[in-house]
């Protein structure tokens, strides 16, 4: 890229389908969404807060050595929850109903939608964890954003073609723009309609273009999205603490899709 390229056009590129996009994918919404997993790291095989409850259950004489370098401190332990509570975000953010045209939110299929997806779902977890005492998801919620903006900023660079120094320009534009969208998002949850506020905010920060302009369709779809973001945070409210402390986040299957006919009787 021109290192002269304006924030402004650099913006509207992310926010299109870029040509090695158009490249690798067909038409289909499927296959767009199957591709956002080049853009992220896979998960590791065991989440990482279950590979130190394995450490911590080692004999004495070899867990010894892991407790005197730190490795079971509160803080250590909250690091491992928010990697892995990133990573069910991310996983999430995957999901082809959220992109479908046909079913659910229909959310953009650019870099910016897949980005705003997974900031989306670390918002909700953010929600949930304000539940608890601050000292026990301070750091947890450190490290779950953290990988966020380092999985970003590694995916401008491999999945966009961008150079260190334009991705790292552009990451502070995003930042900006998810703390802008997380504040209105509070502030939907405090006014006398918060679903209605959660509709605007995700319309104006997920659905128009870098130019300000919305879709015909975003309506709709907006307000699905809030929905589905509505129904989730009811859902996560129902998750024990122990559960949402070491990152075991469960998400709602389906949530804002239309209620399934019940099975008939046997």
């Amino acid at each position: 890229l021109d290192r002269d390229m304006s924030m402004q056009s650099l913006s509207a590129r992310l926010r299109a389908p870029s040509m090695l996009s158009r490249a690798m994918v067909g038409i289909s919404r499927g296959t767009a969404v199957a591709r956002c997993q080049m853009l992220y790291s896979i998960p590791p095989a065991m989440p990482l807060v279950d590979k130190l409850e394995e450490l911590d259950m080692l004999p004495w004489w070899r867990a010894a050595p892991l407790r005197v370098l730190g490795t079971f401190s509160p803080s250590q332990w909250q690091r491992a929850a928010g990697t892995d509570m990133y990573h069910v975000c991310a996983t999430q953010a995957r999901e082809p109903i959220l992109y479908s045209a046909g079913e659910g939110a229909l959310v953009p299929d650019t870099f910016y939608g897949k980005f705003i997806l997974t900031g989306l779902h670390c918002w909700l977890c953010h929600v949930r964890l304000r539940a608890e005492p601050r000292e026990e998801w301070e750091h947890l919620f450190k490290e779950m954003m953290e990988t966020l903006w380092e999985e970003n900023l590694v995916a401008m660079c491999k999945g966009e073609g961008l150079d260190l120094i334009m991705a790292s320009k552009y990451q502070k534009e995003m930042q900006l723009g998810w703390h802008g969208m997380v504040i209105a998002l509070d502030k939907a949850l405090e006014s006398e309609e918060p679903l209605e506020g959660l509709r605007e905010a995700l319309l104006r920060n997920i659905y128009a273009s870098a130019d300000g302009e919305v879709p015909e369709q975003a309506s709709a779809a907006s307000l699905w999205l809030a929905e589905y973001c509505a129904a989730q945070r009811v859902h996560l409210d129902s998750l024990p603490a122990a559960e949402v402390l070491k990152g075991r986040m469960r998400w709602q299957p389906r949530a804002g899709a239309p209620p399934e006919p019940p099975a008939p009787d046997a």
